[in-house]
């Protein structure tokens, strides 16, 4: 068994930095064998793997950390939130520009109100104030994370209402079938699903 150690910040960031460059971006839209074989290639990388062996003991270890660390706050970091959100290259469209995508012009974006997971704001429709609904978005794949977060927050007494944005590229759209399936499981739970694309 190895012993890992914190990993100094400037190191990190320079090495997320050369992840997110080198392919990290567009690795959502691999399919799993081949986002295994980029972070393999990372791991083997000098200017990666290389410079976190020293804190992580192992090739193993650099891996998960890699998955579980700069990919999995890749998202977030698209959208401008987190600490890694600095060192992408291609942001996401903003929200604002995000729910005019979604539900049209009029609606107002309380940015005090951001929540992290999964990433939502509150929202206001300008012509009505007590129209106020959460709108959650991430990719499309995430569908099923979003609906489970709607249900445990009103599970916990928020009543407020859901919208939920799933963000694709052009390129990596979702098949219809599967936009009428996430329509079903929203209609069914009284929720507002809409695709839309980040260009």
């Amino acid at each position: 068994m190895s012993r890992s150690f914190p990993i100094p910040a400037n190191i990190e960031m320079e090495v997320v930095r050369l992840i997110y460059a080198e392919g990290g971006e567009e690795a959502r839209n691999l399919k799993d064998i081949e986002r295994t074989q980029l972070y393999q290639s990372w791991t083997s990388d000098k200017r990666i793997g290389g410079r976190l062996l020293p804190f992580l003991g192992t090739d193993d270890n650099i891996r998960v950390w890699i998955k579980n660390g700069p990919m999995k706050e890749l998202s977030r970091a698209r959208s401008g939130v987190g600490k890694y959100k600095d060192l992408v290259a291609n942001p996401t469209a903003s929200v604002d520009l995000l729910v005019e995508k979604a539900l049209g012009a009029g609606w107002t974006v309380n940015a005090d109100s951001l929540q992290v997971k999964p990433l939502r704001v509150l929202i206001q429709r300008e012509d009505d104030e007590a129209d106020e609904r959460w709108f959650a978005w991430g990719p499309g794949r995430d569908f099923k994370h979003l609906v489970w977060a709607e249900i445990k927050t009103r599970a916990g007494f928020d009543q407020h209402p859901w919208v939920l944005c799933l963000v694709d590229t052009f390129a990596n759209r979702p098949r219809s079938e599967d936009e009428a399936f996430n329509q079903r499981i929203a209609d069914r739970l009284g929720l507002i699903v809409r695709h839309v694309t980040d260009s």
